[in-house]
């Protein structure tokens, strides 16, 4: 049995306009402050560990 198939329209998301710069600006923040927490975590405590 395979998977549903999943359309674009699926997956997409209307969003308006004059909202658009907050939300991109918002998932960038968000996503920046994920990356900083995955490398403090994970990479730098073994950084100079062999």
């Amino acid at each position: 049995m395979s998977p549903p198939r999943r359309d674009k329209e699926q997956g997409a998301f209307l969003v308006d306009e004059n909202s658009k710069y907050n939300i991109i600006s918002s998932i960038r923040t968000s996503f920046r402050s994920f990356k900083h927490t995955l490398m403090k975590e994970y990479i730098l405590p073994y950084k100079d560990k062999p």
